[in-house]
């Protein structure tokens, strides 16, 4: 994973400035998570697992194709990318969206411990007590999608649900991605250990190490979701051109490649491909 992937996924409960929520986030959910274990670095993803070949995947992508929002290329992915199925958004068990997690976002260094997104740190893999410890964040809030979902359809999407602490989740709310100015760092703390994820003011603003994946999972949800409805890209993110800007300065990560191969071999059978070709943000977004 990226160089300053630093430790993966631990859990945290917060403190510092309070970023009351424009509304209650509505990704709260009952899966979390109790216990850490040795956080890692991920900056392998060699777990020596296979994945379907996705060589064929993009075939029907040429290079001729016309860029821009409206253009042929971002009409072209709309149709190839939707998922094929989802998994059941509530629940514990196999097939269910919070067991599933635990997979795609599992620390390629610790097979026992998974991902979680904003803190970039590693906590120990259980689906467990609804009080405590992480749960699913929607990186495009449901409020903020036009009323297009909610806990099904891309409300359950594997690209854009991300585990996350339950108090971070809170936080963020429904506040859109951006800048946030006059504004400290918030942190959260987990049995006895501090963990900084971003700043909230006017926008919530995650770690750098995080703002390429934020841009990312709100590109691959314009074009698979909402831009053939007319949903502006800017219901979820300041600016177009500050989403490029931190897809830029921030490269896709092991993680996210690793997720996008997982994605590939579940039911979803569905990438980003921002990811896989991170040159097409600027030909679709500028």
């Amino acid at each position: 994973m990226k160089n300053r992937l630093v430790l993966l996924l631990p859990f945290v409960l917060l403190s510092l400035v309070s970023c009351n929520n424009n509304s209650s986030s509505s990704d709260t959910d009952t899966s979390t998570t109790s216990d850490t274990s040795t956080t890692s670095d991920t900056s392998s993803t060699s777990t020596g697992t296979s994945y379907p070949d996705p060589s064929n995947y993009y075939s029907s992508i040429t290079d001729d194709m016309t860029g821009g929002v409206n253009g042929t290329l971002r009409q072209a992915l709309t149709a190839l990318i939707k998922p094929k199925a989802y998994y059941n958004y509530s629940g514990t068990s196999a097939g269910t969206l919070g067991k599933e997690l635990c997979n795609i976002d599992e620390d390629p260094n610790n097979s026992s411990n998974m991902y979680l997104f904003y803190i970039n740190q590693s906590i120990k893999k259980v689906v467990s007590d609804a009080n405590t410890g992480w749960n699913r964040e929607h990186c495009w809030p449901q409020a903020n999608s036009g009323g297009l979902y909610g806990t099904t359809g891309g409300g359950a999407d594997l690209l854009h649900i991300r585990p996350t602490l339950t108090k971070t989740n809170s936080k963020r709310g429904n506040y859109k991605y951006g800048v946030s100015t006059n504004s400290t760092m918030l942190t959260e703390t987990y049995l006895g250990k501090s963990y900084q994820y971003g700043k909230c003011g006017s926008y919530f603003e995650p770690l750098d190490a995080v703002k390429g994946d934020a841009a990312r999972i709100s590109f691959y949800m314009y074009v698979c979701y909402f831009a053939e409805r007319g949903t502006s890209f800017t219901n979820n993110f300041q600016s177009i051109s500050l989403a490029v800007q931190w897809a830029k300065n921030d490269a896709p990560s092991d993680i996210e490649k690793s997720r996008n191969e997982k994605a590939y071999a579940s039911v979803q059978k569905n990438r980003n491909p921002f990811v896989d070709h991170p040159e097409w943000v600027a030909k679709i977004f500028g």
